[in-house]
């Protein structure tokens, strides 16, 4: 009976978290940048109700780790959404494929990041008027509030406001 017992709560505690088990997997030198600059920090948890959410939607990666091609030079870059182990705090890190390893960039708070993909459909709030992705871009989603998709532009990142 104890085994049945652990056996179902296990099952239970992985269908409640899917996207844990299939995180993106960061290259060596993409890590080494995290465990340097951002210790102490982890990835995020991601709420059931997002969880639940997404569960029949496709959407590519996990909600707390994303890759794509961000800045359009055909490398692979990457998005974590990071909690600090401490306070709780969110925030989203970019790691863009450089010619020294890894750049870094931090992005605004988010309960779950998606990717958009290149000549994807958007629509910006702030205009009023639809638009494609030129690259891939990262969706950084509060949950049931507002997402903000960034976009690589001028050598930075650009948000725009894409859902409310």
């Amino acid at each position: 009976m104890k085994n049945k017992v652990a056996f179902l709560a296990l099952v239970f505690v992985c269908l409640l978290t899917p996207d844990f088990a299939r995180a993106t997997a960061l290259p060596p030198a993409a890590q080494k940048v995290l465990d340097i600059k951002f210790k102490g920090w982890r990835l995020a948890e991601i709420n059931k109700d997002i969880l639940a959410f997404y569960k029949n939607k496709p959407h590519g990666d996990s909600l707390n780790s994303v890759k794509g091609d961000w800045n359009g030079d055909g490398e692979m870059d990457y998005a974590v959404l990071l909690q600090d182990s401490q306070k709780a705090e969110k925030k989203v890190v970019v790691l863009m494929k450089s010619a020294s390893g890894y750049d870094s960039y931090v992005l605004e708070y988010a309960d779950c990041i998606v990717s958009e993909k290149k000549g994807g459909k958007g629509f910006d709030h702030d205009t009023n008027k639809s638009f494609r992705y030129k690259n891939d871009a990262i969706n950084a989603q509060i949950w049931e509030k507002s997402g903000t998709t960034y976009v690589w532009e001028n050598k930075r990142f650009r948000g725009i406001i894409t859902s409310d």
